[in-house]
């Protein structure tokens, strides 16, 4: 087989890997995506989210209708399973990942690297699952690197996800396949805002 006919074969399984991947996210967890005409319109933003579980992640990479860079923290890469996950779906052609560390404008370099390129990233900015089902404080690396990009903020609400087996909230009855909801909230324009007030606009369209 040519060098030509490998590479088409494996764009047809990394483009079938995707079909398949973004079927299954809709019909197992029996999804709903709000205001996805906003995310289709903003292909080079930087989508925050707040986070609820494991699998916060691979949802919103089946979600998005373009390929993003993805922040994940070192744990998360390195951890067999997750890694695992992630891997497949850069080879379905879904994006890519990084590690960081959100609470670090440094650690959000490849982010930023991402941004300046024009191409689509997406952090977590708690830095963390939420153990209680609310949203935690917001770290300072998204909002400094939209500031400094001056790409739009793009932010994405979950909800379901906290109530799975895959999330970290106690004292609640866990779902393997609870229904879940994505809802794409109004861009968010960085423009003549300080890190506090980009902050402060970010937890209020997340909470």
């Amino acid at each position: 087989m040519s060098g030509h006919q490998l590479t088409l074969s494996t764009a047809i399984h990394a483009r079938l890997g995707e079909r398949c991947l973004r079927w299954l996210a809709r019909r197992a967890l029996r999804l709903q995506v709000t205001n996805v005409h906003r995310w289709e319109a903003h292909p080079s933003a930087l989508v925050v989210a707040n986070h609820v579980s494991y699998i916060d992640g691979p949802l919103l990479a089946c979600v998005s209708p373009h390929a993003l860079t993805y922040a994940v923290t070192a744990e998360f890469a390195k951890h067999p399973v997750w890694r695992r996950a992630l891997d497949v779906l850069v080879r379905c052609g879904l994006g890519r990942y990084v590690p960081v560390d959100p609470s670090s404008p440094f650690g959000m370099r490849d982010i930023l690297r991402a941004l300046h390129a024009g191409q689509g990233a997406m952090v977590f900015p708690e830095g963390g699952i939420t153990r209680d089902g609310l949203l935690a404080p917001l770290q300072p690396g998204a909002a400094i690197a939209a500031m400094r990009s001056g790409r739009m903020i793009l932010p994405v609400r979950i909800r379901g996800l906290e109530r799975s087996v895959f999330g970290k909230v106690k004292g609640r009855r866990r779902s393997w396949l609870p229904p879940v909801s994505v809802e794409v909230g109004e861009p968010i324009n960085p423009a003549g805002l300080d890190a506090q007030q980009l902050l402060a606009r970010m937890t209020e369209a997340l909470s």
